[in-house]
């Protein structure tokens, strides 16, 4: 019954939303005759359904929609077979590339990446990759050339880091922010060794959006590449790596960054401010209740701020002394700081320390 709705323009729709999620081959085979007998949005909405179904004996069928004089039906064929994701459906929507024109181009390559996507979500990464690299091939229009790259080098084969390596330097603006985006998705450590190389290669507007990278990786093998970064150079580039560093670093990067808390330039400055106050870890806390202790005059009030930004509840004996420092700005700030961090049994100490 449900099978005969598929050829009803208004009924088409709900027969196969009824018909797609039956586990019967009978609904196959009554998808794969309806296609012989429609045209058009029919046509299109059965083979959507068909792929829907990820029917696998129908690749052969649908291959000869691919040459449709109907736009859509090209599309859907080349999702459909996409959805499939055999490598024989992948061979036949390679076939048809090779003769495709205009826009069929792009329907046929979206088809050729969804198909590379399944098989690689599979784990057949060698399949997957012999589409990616048959895309790569072609006189292709830049998204797709992007994304035939991006898939290719998350089949984690051979040449991964090469062609991610070239992606950073291609002059393909889109092609540079697929590199950043795969880059991210990346887990192998040997990734983070190419981008701290093509950091001294790729073109000077390009390394901040890869040192953001790089501290978004999380990492921890950029950080002396990011620290020699935050020292000298375009100031941009320098603020950005203190965020980087922030984003990796631990204990080790505080001595570093509180260097450049005493920086003349106030973004500098600010930026290594920031970043002290953010880095996690309790070996930060304690570097900082270190340099409470034993200040420097130049960063003394910095520090004693940062103490209560970070709730380190260690430094309230050393804020508690600072409180009665002879310099106001000492006093101020220790005096807001151990306010920060202190609870109901240190309410004497701040009462004591208004009525003086």
């Amino acid at each position: 019954m449900l099978p005969a709705k598929l050829g009803h323009e208004k009924l088409t729709h709900m027969a196969r939303y009824a018909l797609e999620p039956i586990p019967d081959k009978a609904v196959d085979e009554a998808l794969r005759v309806a296609t012989e007998k429609l045209n058009g949005k029919l046509l299109s909405g059965v083979i959507g359904s068909i792929g829907a179904r990820r029917d696998s004996a129908s690749v052969e069928l649908l291959g000869k929609f691919l040459n449709n004089s109907d736009p859509d039906v090209v599309r859907t064929t080349a999702m459909a077979l996409g959805r499939i994701g055999t490598t024989a459906a992948g061979k036949i929507l390679q076939d048809a590339l090779k003769g495709a024109k205009g826009d069929n181009v792009d329907r046929i390559c979206d088809g050729l990446l969804t198909c590379a996507a399944n098989l690689l979500a599979e784990g057949s990464e060698g399949k997957a990759k012999k589409l990616y690299d048959s895309i790569r091939g072609n006189d292709i229009p830049s998204r797709i050339r992007a994304a035939a790259f991006r898939g290719a080098v998350l089949c984690g084969e051979s040449d991964s880091m090469e062609l991610l390596a070239g992606m950073l330097n291609d002059k393909d603006l889109r092609m540079f922010g697929m590199a950043l985006r795969v880059a991210t998705e990346l887990k192998e450590k040997k990734a983070t060794k190419v981008l701290v190389a093509e950091l001294a290669k790729v073109q000077a507007d390009r390394v901040v959006p890869l040192v953001m990278v790089l501290g978004k990786r999380g990492d921890q093998a950029a950080l002396p590449a990011l620290i020699e970064m935050t020292k000298k150079g375009d100031k941009s580039v320098r603020i950005e790596a203190i965020k980087a560093v922030a984003e990796l670093g631990d204990a080790s990067a505080v001595p570093v960054l509180v260097e450049l808390m005493k920086e003349q330039d106030g973004e500098i400055s600010q930026a290594a401010n920031t970043a002290v106050a953010g880095l996690p870890g309790a070996g930060v806390d304690s570097a900082i209740v270190r340099m409470i202790e034993k200040p420097d005059p130049t960063l003394r009030v910095k520090m004693i701020e940062i103490a209560g930004q970070r709730r380190i509840g260690k430094a309230k004996p050393a804020l508690l002394k600072d409180m009665s420092d002879k310099d106001a700005a000492v006093r101020t700030a220790a005096v807001r700081s151990y306010g920060e961090l202190a609870g109901v049994d240190e309410l004497p100490v701040l009462i004591d320390m208004l009525t003086k």
